[in-house]
């Protein structure tokens, strides 16, 4: 943070947010809605109004200047209601990985390469590090994203998460969530082929 002398007559001084990078400019405005965000809320807080301000990158050792004009503004806005949205839901996407991340001071925290993609069985489960681990019954077949962290294990279905289970470190085991199986097939038609070139259809009925 900087403060800019604005009036020598009384002597008025107005701050100037500075955001250091080690990296270089981006391509897309995240930087700037970060340093945007931050004049946002200097603003709010000491009743002023922030034209500019810069951002430092270490690797080309320039310093770009940024100007918080209506556009700026309005996108820094809107990220913030989506970051307050995805809060109140309560529900963290799964990271993607990409090579940014290596540099990214969250990375520790992040962990987008403990990510994989698995499809659960009929029998509606996945399977890590040799154990077998259930999903709601409904997904059974549908490919799930599987975030791994020390202690659990959580699985998600388009950005939604979707079983969460402590994760085990033995063999050959079979973690059970007893709210998975309650729901089942309601008058589904499965086609099974017998191997003969015959068609065998069962029926199926809903419950719980």
């Amino acid at each position: 943070m900087e403060f800019h002398r604005q009036d020598s007559a009384n002597e008025k001084w107005m701050p100037f947010p500075v955001e250091y990078k080690r990296g270089k400019p981006k391509k897309n405005l995240s930087d700037k809605v970060q340093l945007c965000a931050q004049a946002l809320c200097l603003e709010e807080m000491l009743d002023v109004k922030i034209e500019a301000g810069a951002i430092f990158y270490g690797k080309t050792r320039r310093r770009l200047d940024v100007l918080f004009d209506n556009d700026l503004r309005e996108k820094t806005i809107k990220t913030a209601r989506d970051l307050h949205e995805m809060i109140s839901s309560g529900i963290t996407p799964p990271p993607k990985y990409a090579k940014k991340c290596d540099t990214c001071s969250f990375i520790s925290l992040c962990l987008p390469k403990a990510i994989e993609k698995k499809r659960a069985s009929i029998q509606y489960r996945v399977s890590l590090d040799d154990n077998r681990y259930t999903v709601p019954a409904q997904l059974a077949g549908v490919r799930l994203t599987l975030r791994k962290y020390p202690d659990h294990l959580g699985i998600y279905h388009d950005n939604t998460l979707v079983a969460r289970h402590v994760r085990s470190y033995d063999r050959k085991k079979d973690i059970q969530n007893p709210d998975h199986s309650k729901v089942f097939f309601d008058h589904h038609i499965l086609t099974i082929h017998d191997g003969k070139g015959k068609n065998e259809y069962r029926r199926y009925r809903f419950h719980g």
